[in-house]
């Protein structure tokens, strides 16, 4: 076997251990994911799976990168450049909305990052919410502030919302989409009333 046909099948092999860890992540729980029930489910011998990985961390940590890629992808479709600041925060957060109700493993997996070591690594969306944010102030859509500090506000609120929504599984599609309209409205409006509105 030559050197390229090596490598290709030491990555299919990464590969088939990454994705029964995610699998089993998936159908258990991620604490359940051990390197014995990867290597029974695989029928690998331990070995090869310490070729690959040091420890069941790592492998762990594959699985949140290759998943955290997946979720950028569609939170990036998600964002309509012709559409305003406004509708494209709206349109981000409606996306991780969905991925909770629909995968909440994954999402629990991806956006609090609560299995991978890697966890206190400051998230890729975070940054795009901030420079959103900037473009919308410097067009005046929205009032002046510190972005980076609204982004983290927005941010942790929405975290706190699809975190609930993700432990609700009993919630069905329409009541979950009135309590994003809900929760949109106060983030974007806040709770005071205002003059001619009382």
């Amino acid at each position: 076997m030559d050197r390229e046909a090596q490598r290709e099948r030491s990555d299919a092999l990464k590969q088939d251990i990454i994705d029964t860890a995610l699998e089993i992540g998936l159908n258990e729980g991620f604490e359940a994911v051990s390197i014995r029930k990867i290597v029974g489910t695989l029928r690998y011998s331990t070995s090869v799976v310490y070729y690959h990985f040091k420890n069941k961390q790592e492998i762990i940590d594959a699985v949140v990168e290759r998943e955290t890629q997946r979720v950028n992808g569609i939170v990036r479709a998600a964002i309509d450049e012709s559409a305003s600041a406004v509708e494209n925060i709206k349109n981000t957060f409606h996306a991780v909305t969905m991925l909770a109700l629909r995968e909440p493993e994954t999402y629990r997996l991806v956006v609090p990052r609560k299995f991978g070591e890697r966890s206190a690594a400051r998230q890729p969306w975070l940054d795009n919410l901030t420079g959103v944010l900037l473009k919308a102030m410097a067009s005046g859509e929205i009032r002046k502030m510190d972005a980076g500090r609204a982004a983290f506000a927005i941010w942790s609120s929405f975290l706190g919302f699809h975190i609930l929504l993700s432990l609700q599984p009993e919630l069905n599609m329409k009541q979950a989409e009135a309590m994003f309209e809900v929760q949109f409205d106060i983030l974007m409006n806040g709770v005071l009333s205002r003059e001619g509105e009382r």
